[in-house]
């Protein structure tokens, strides 16, 4: 394939890469993705790219014109990038049990509550090829409204209204993230582990307002593939999990504010799948 290539391109501004087994390649080098040189080289005048392990490298000349340069050990390419940044978004299912304690009437109501979208964002700066570390963050939402319920008060009044939920869960905490460059096309297999305060907040109404809000000590996990576009950018899809239970929640109205402890059986499990894509940036 090396010897093919050798004999069938040659490209302006050139550089040049001598390969182990000793065939000469003039191509233009656009980056280095870990164990994998990207390059690009002209063949029947069309521009064409390609792909060669490291190992298969022995020496490269930058700006080369075909005049005889000592050429520069490969190891000298820099040979990973150091920084990661994504952003994203994508549909999210809360994995929770729905309480025994709810009627009938409000299950399909709370069901579908637990589904909702989510947005992500983490920045990490690699220590070697495939280990590095950084900060995630991620945020959930989901609402839903029912019109005309009724509550009766211990006199017997019946109170006509709206219940409503818009639940928000943050998660923000440090990374450690991994990473895998898979044998063909240059993708990338990566992960984020992080241990973080997951928040809870639910700003509702049954007949009047109120809002409910806790907190918690939450793992969130991601793993997915990073597909090459031009340059650093990459297209990314993945699935992630965030785990958490509050056990004590803050409930306001009407001014007054009071700590609920809640029963083990009514511990708000604010667990979730994500499924996501987005956009990813190696420098």
């Amino acid at each position: 394939m090396i010897a093919i290539l050798c004999c069938s391109f040659r490209i302006q501004a050139q550089d040049l890469i001598v390969t182990t087994g000793g065939d000469s390649l003039e191509c233009q080098i656009t980056h280095i993705m870990h164990n994998m040189v990207h390059i690009t080289f002209l063949k029947d005048s069309i521009e064409r790219k390609a792909v060669l392990p490291r190992n298969m490298i022995a020496y490269y000349a930058v700006d080369y014109k075909n005049e005889w340069e000592e050429p520069n050990p490969v190891s000298n390419i820099s040979e990973y990038p150091k920084f990661r940044a994504s952003i994203g978004a994508g549909l999210s299912n809360l994995l929770g049990k729905t309480s025994d304690n709810i009627p009938a009437d409000f299950i399909p109501y709370t069901e579908e509550l637990k589904s909702g979208n989510h947005f992500a964002a983490d920045v990490t700066f690699y220590v070697n090829e495939r280990i590095g570390f950084g900060i995630k963050y991620s945020l959930f939402n989901t609402k839903n409204q029912l019109n005309n319920i009724y509550i009766v008060d211990s006199a017997g009044t019946v109170t006509y209204g709206v219940m409503e939920d818009n639940i928000t869960i943050q998660f923000v905490g440090p990374a450690l993230g991994i990473r895998q460059t898979l044998p063909r096309g240059g993708a990338q297999l990566v992960s984020n582990l992080s241990l973080g305060i997951i928040t809870y907040v639910d700003d509702a109404r049954v007949i009047e307002k109120l809002r409910i809000t806790g907190s918690t000590l939450g793992f969130s996990g991601d793993i997915g593939l990073d597909f090459q576009l031009e340059g650093g950018f990459h297209l990314g899809i993945g699935f992630g999990l965030t785990i958490g239970i509050i056990k004590e929640v803050q409930v306001e109205q009407g001014g007054v504010s009071q700590a609920v402890d809640l029963d083990t059986k009514e511990y708000n499990n604010v667990s979730r799948f994500d499924l996501g894509i987005g956009l990813r940036y190696y420098l």
